[in-house]
């Protein structure tokens, strides 16, 4: 699996999601279960790190 995930090649898909839940087409539930699966797996798990980091800076 890419360590890099590539914004631009699924930023549609990423979009479509975000509108659709807002819209009320799709649940919450749902869009996070499209997330957990590959290609935003890793984005998400990279995302977590980032926000870790930055919380124990800030209590550090």
């Amino acid at each position: 699996m890419k360590a890099h995930f590539d914004f631009d090649k699924h930023k549609h898909e990423l979009r479509r999601i975000i509108q659709d839940t807002r819209a009320g087409k799709m649940d919450e539930e749902a869009a996070v279960k499209q997330l957990l699966n590959p290609p935003f797996r890793m984005a998400g798990r990279l995302e977590a790190l980032r926000m870790l980091r930055v919380q124990r800076a800030q209590q550090g």
